[in-house]
């Protein structure tokens, strides 16, 4: 969960961005992305799109790397991959 406030200088950024690069994704857990997809839903206003509708490219080798979930075992990093994210 994150809170924006909605009159801040980052939303406004987000507003007018038309493209938003995220840079080693597959490193990332695959919850992330789908926090970042509910704030664009939120600030965008556009909920039929994914993201509110910007364009989001994920960057990074996802066929070598995984996401760092610590404690856990194979299955639930191999899960935990942004390649097995459904939005």
């Amino acid at each position: 969960m994150c809170s924006i406030p909605v009159q801040s200088d980052y939303v406004k950024l987000l507003k007018e961005a038309k493209l938003i690069v995220w840079d080693e994704a597959p490193t990332q857990h695959q919850h992330y992305a789908k926090a970042i997809d509910r704030i664009l839903h939120d600030i965008m206003q556009h909920l039929d799109s994914p993201f509110g509708g910007k364009v989001v490219v994920f960057r990074g080798d996802f066929r070598q790397c995984l996401p760092m979930v610590f404690r856990t075992s194979w299955a639930a990093i191999i899960f935990a991959a942004l390649s097995h994210l459904i939005l």
